[in-house]
C-alpha cells in the first residue's frame, strides 16, 4: 500500500509539473505544446488522484496510455523548432510510463511468499504434500510405480494395503 501511495504521489508531482511545464520552460505560447502539456498534466492528475483517493487499480490504464502519448507526441503533433516543448514531453511522458509499470509490479502479486510458506510447512510436516494430501509410504509408491501398467483387478494385495 506504502508503495502505491509513493508511486502515486511521484505521479501527482509529474502531473502538476507537467500543467507548469509551459511557464516553467517558455513554451505557453506555441499553442499545440502548451494545450497537450495542460490536457495531458490535467488527464494524468485526475487518474492518479482518484487512484489515491480510493486507493484502487483505477487508471493505470490510462496513465500508461498518456505516458505513452506524451513520449511519441512531440513527433505526431509536430513541435518544429521547440526543443524545450519535445524534451519536456519526453521526458515527463518516460517518467509517468515508468511510474506506472512501477505501479503495476507493486500490484502483482507476491508468489514468492506463498511459495516459501508452503516450502516451510512441508518441512514441519513431511507426511503431507504441498496439497494437503498424505504421502504414501516407500514401499507403497515404489508397488505402484512397478505395476501402473497392470489392471487393478490383477495386482497382488499384500500386508498394509488389504482393507484398502
Amino acid at each position: 500500500k506504502w508503495n502505491r501511495t509513493i508511486i502515486n504521489s511521484a505521479k501527482l508531482s509529474c502531473a502538476f509539473l507537467m500543467l507548469a511545464a509551459p511557464w516553467l520552460f517558455d513554451f505557453a505560447s506555441e499553442g499545440a505544446a502548451a494545450w497537450n502539456a495542460w490536457l495531458g498534466g490535467c488527464v494524468v492528475l485526475a487518474t492518479t488522484g482518484r487512484a489515491l483517493a480510493t486507493e484502487g487499480k483505477d487508471g493505470i490504464e490510462t496513465a500508461l496510455a498518456m505516458g505513452i502519448w506524451m513520449v511519441i507526441s512531440p513527433s505526431v503533433l509536430g513541435f518544429p523548432g521547440h526543443t524545450s516543448a519535445a524534451m519536456t514531453h519526453v521526458l515527463f511522458g518516460f517518467a509517468i510510463c515508468a511510474l506506472t509499470v512501477a505501479e503495476i509490479f507493486a500490484l502483482a502479486p507476491e508468489r514468492h511468499v506463498d511459495r516459501g510458506r508452503r516450502r516451510r510447512a512441508a518441512a514441519q510436516f513431511p507426511q503431507f504434500q504441498s496439497d494437503g494430501r498424505r504421502r504414501q509410504s516407500g514401499r507403497r509408491r515404489r508397488r505402484e510405480a512397478m505395476t501402473s501398467h497392470i489392471p487393478a483387478r490383477f495386482v497382488r494385495r499384500c500386508g498394509s494395503d488389504r482393507g484398502r
